[in-house]
């Protein structure tokens, strides 16, 4: 057998698994397509609301005290 004879030799077994993984690999990949185009908007929308709902906000800090320094 000739290298090129062997090169053409496939194991039915190695084709299967490679397809598997590919099929996975697609999967994946449109599963985190899902979530970012879908889940995440409707994170940031619940995230919103929390933030609404959060009442106490804090004083900004006056920068300009640090600023000007000590007179």
């Amino acid at each position: 057998m000739s290298y090129s004879q062997i090169q053409r030799v496939r194991d039915p077994q190695t084709v299967r698994t490679g397809n598997y993984i590919l099929m996975i690999g697609a999967i994946v990949a449109v599963l985190s397509g899902l979530i970012v185009t879908k889940v995440s908007p409707m994170i940031q929308n619940e995230l919103q609301k929390l933030d609404r709902a959060y009442i106490y906000r804090p004083e900004p800090i006056n920068t300009s005290y640090f600023l000007e320094g000590y007179k």
